[in-house]
């Protein structure tokens, strides 16, 4: 087993609410680096944006995440990646929208910039700590890692 993927399985393993709060550190930390560069370009304004936009993708995420740990494991995959993904994509791109056109100042900010930053920042931290992890053969040869799990549930298993 490498190094990487004994750790990403080390973080899988891990108690909802410990990866709940990688995610969260995640996201702050995201926004510390964009902070300084929000504030240089706008001021306090655009950093508050950048805030704003920070909390969409957070609860964006958020949402998606409770909802696989409530569901994952009992659906099929396509129907827990679809469940999972809608409300990781929609929450910020529906509220970031709606804050866009009734809110000036956030949209002269680039509130829909900051929440596309975030929110690729936020998938691969999501994807990250939420995925079982399985990446291909270890050191024991390819065989060692077991056959990927490629049930799609019964819905695809008729056609």
């Amino acid at each position: 087993m490498t190094r990487a993927t004994s750790t990403w399985r080390r973080v899988r393993e891990l108690s909802t609410v410990t990866r709940a709060t990688i995610l969260f550190a995640i996201g702050l930390l995201a926004y510390l680096l964009v902070l300084p560069v929000a504030w240089q370009l706008g001021g306090s304004t655009a950093a508050a944006t950048a805030g704003v936009a920070s909390l969409l993708c957070l609860g964006g995420v958020f949402s998606a995440f409770t909802l696989s740990e409530l569901f994952g494991t009992s659906l099929p995959a396509h129907v827990s990646l679809g469940m999972s993904m809608l409300p990781r994509m929609m929450i910020p791109l529906v509220i970031g929208s709606a804050l866009h056109f009734s809110h000036p100042q956030l949209a002269n900010h680039g509130l829909l910039v900051y929440v596309a930053a975030f929110y690729f920042v936020m998938l691969a931290a999501e994807v990250g700590v939420t995925l079982p992890v399985n990446l291909g053969p270890t050191s024991a040869g390819p065989s060692a890692a077991g056959p990927i799990d490629t049930d799609l549930g019964p819905s695809l298993a008729r056609r």
